[in-house]
């Protein structure tokens, strides 16, 4: 199959949304590891007085 082909096949199996399945797991996994970061990286300038 082709992307095209591929593309319609989910649109007429699941619709609009059948393009975003899976997504909202990745969300679980990339918002904590944004949010440890950015407190690391901004605790680690007040430690160094950047």
């Amino acid at each position: 199959l082709r992307i095209a082909e591929t593309a319609g096949l989910i649109f007429k199996e699941r619709g609009l949304s059948g393009f975003f399945v899976g997504l909202s797991i990745g969300y679980v996994k990339i918002v904590p590891m944004a949010a440890v970061s950015f407190y690391t990286y901004e605790r680690t300038k007040s430690l160094l007085g950047i």
